[in-house]
């Protein structure tokens, strides 16, 4: 008796488990091996196009066990910040067909040229949503909204450097972090021409050479051009042209170039020193962020 209590419990249990264990894609399937949904077959929903970009292409995939005939999915351009997409999509389309036998395929788009945007300041965002799908047993994504079905895309963002702000500095050589946490003082000296007061921090020289003595030493201030089209920094000038950052009064030269991140306010730089190491010292990479 007890047994046959025991064997009807777990009958009862295995029944309960099997009833909750519903997900999204209940029902989908079914007898219909074409059924399922559609979705963006991307990790990331989400792109800042290039100020010089001409394509975007972004794949559309459906979940479903076959696709034997051609699936058209529509989608749709929704404006989120900066005025009409159509002044980055120069393409009519607004639907993709993912042929019979594959189960993806592309959207593409021609892109307008975008220095016009970006010189005159303007940010323009917007999705790209799928809408619908000419397959009644498919639909787009999934009643709990799990999958990705909107894909937001970027203009680049203007050059807005605050004069005199403060950032903070990482310098690094050979993949090891040499000095973080440092103050970097940005100040324009012309249009698009900056200059930092520090580049790899007070006591870079002090940390390579083992000598505390040096600390506070070398700041190596530099002077950078930022290009607003394709956010390329070029460093124009750095160092110490008559040694008085330094107690040894050492001349050297700081060179090197990087990228200005226009949308999160972020430098990344690569540098070379000539001047204060019997060697000269290459390779140093350096972030200067907003905290």
């Amino acid at each position: 008796m007890k047994n046959i209590f025991k064997y009807t419990l777990l009958a009862f249990l295995s029944i309960t488990m099997f009833s909750c264990d519903e997900d999204a894609t209940e029902g989908k399937f079914g007898d219909n091996p074409e059924s399922g949904w559609v979705d963006f077959n991307v990790a990331t929903p989400a792109t800042t196009l290039s100020a010089v970009a001409t394509e975007l292409i972004v794949p559309v995939q459906v979940n479903a066990p076959v696709n034997a005939t051609d699936l058209t999915v529509n989608f749709a351009l929704e404006e989120v910040l900066g005025g009409s997409p159509t002044q980055v999509i120069a393409s009519s389309n607004r639907s993709v067909v993912i042929p019979a036998g594959q189960l993806g395929a592309d959207i593409e788009f021609d892109i307008a040229d975008l220095l016009t945007l970006v010189s005159n300041g303007i940010t323009v965002e917007f999705d790209v949503v799928l809408t619908s799908t000419s397959r009644g047993s498919v639909s787009v994504g999934l009643a709990d909204d799990s999958q990705v079905t909107r894909f937001r895309v970027s203009t680049p963002c203007p050059v807005n450097i605050t004069d005199g702000a403060t950032y903070v500095g990482t310098s690094s050589r050979d993949g090891g972090v040499v000095q973080d946490g440092y103050d970097v003082i940005i100040t324009e000296v012309a249009p698009l021409t900056y200059m930092a007061d520090v580049s790899w921090g007070p006591d870079f020289v002090a940390v390579l050479a083992g000598a505390a003595g040096f600390n506070g030493q070398f700041a190596a201030a530099i002077t950078f051009t930022v290009d607003p089209v394709t956010g390329a920094v070029n460093i124009i000038s750095g160092g110490s042209a008559d040694g008085s950052d330094n107690s040894l009064a050492l001349v050297y030269s700081i060179s090197g170039s990087g990228t200005y991140d226009t949308c999160n306010d972020i430098f990344l730089l690569t540098i070379a020193e000539d001047g204060i190491f019997t060697n000269p010292v290459t390779g140093v990479e350096i972030i200067f962020q907003m905290p």
